[in-house]
């Protein structure tokens, strides 16, 4: 979250870039009067604040859509692959809730995803 990118996290702007990411991600309904834009799109538009990569915290939600294009690219995988296979799978979670309140996280099964990827995310460079 030191990523230079001008980016404002304002939930109460109905013009601001959280409802425009909202939109994107198909998360809100889409205006009638707005054209539509896909979640990529909308992120390959964004631009630098001026600041310098590294060196100031700003929390950014849209960075971390970019840092699962990352993952799959990587992995080869889709990201919700990613995530069951190195997260949820080794908690036991794939199959069980985490708690009663919380839903059931939906994985493949857990002979598919031993299978399913021969190197891991650390070995890729």
């Amino acid at each position: 979250m030191a990523v230079g990118i001008a980016f404002n996290e304002d939930y109460e702007d109905p013009k601001g870039d959280v409802v425009r990411y909202r939109h994107a991600a198909g998360w809100d309904p889409l205006p009638a009067d707005e054209a539509p834009i896909d979640l990529r799109s909308f992120l390959a538009q964004q631009r630098p604040d001026g600041q310098k990569h590294g060196e100031l915290f700003h929390y950014v939600s849209t960075n971390t859509d970019v840092l699962g294009w990352v993952y799959e690219r990587a992995c080869d995988q889709a990201y919700a692959e990613t995530l069951c296979e190195y997260f949820w799978e080794p908690l036991g979670a794939e199959r069980e809730p985490i708690s009663p309140s919380t839903p059931t996280v939906r994985c493949a099964p857990p002979a598919a995803s031993a299978s399913r990827h021969a190197t891991s995310p650390a070995s890729v460079k």
